[in-house]
Formats: C-alpha cells, sequence, structure tokens
C-alpha cells in the first residue's frame, strides 16, 4: 500500500531542452517531475477552460502582452 493518498490534479512541465510540455494529473508524477533537473514547472494560473453554447470545451492560454505600453496608457 502506498504510504499517501494519490491526489488528483493537473501539472504541465516544460523540458528545458526541446520546449515539449507534458502534463502529469498524478501526485506521485507530480512531485517527482518537480525534482527532475531537466523540466520546469509551467505556471497555469493563464490557463482558462471555456464551455461553448453548443456544448464544447476550449482552452485558452492568456498572454501577457510583450513589450512596454504605449506612452499614451502612461499617462
Amino acid at each position: 500500500m502506498l504510504p499517501f493518498l494519490l491526489r488528483i490534479y493537473m501539472a504541465l512541465f516544460r523540458c528545458n531542452r526541446s520546449g515539449n510540455t507534458v502534463e502529469f494529473r498524478h501526485d506521485f508524477d507530480i512531485v517527482e517531475m518537480r525534482r527532475h533537473p531537466e523540466y520546469t514547472e509551467v505556471d497555469t494560473s493563464a490557463v482558462v477552460e471555456v464551455e461553448k453554447i453548443d456544448g464544447t470545451r476550449q482552452t485558452l492560454t492568456l498572454k501577457k502582452p510583450m513589450g512596454r505600453p504605449r506612452k499614451e496608457q502612461l499617462l
């Protein structure tokens, strides 16, 4: 028997060499990947899942705009 309960949630990891993204759902896998030196955990706070009227789901990634803001917005 496992010494801990398996909690199921999602964590994304990105390979530092290739840039590939991998999703893990089990607690044991997530803990092991956090210790792995070749992978970095991706912040998922900017990921939103939207359900459309026809019942389909779409995952959107909110991205921060690149660069500095325009001068009109600074005033």
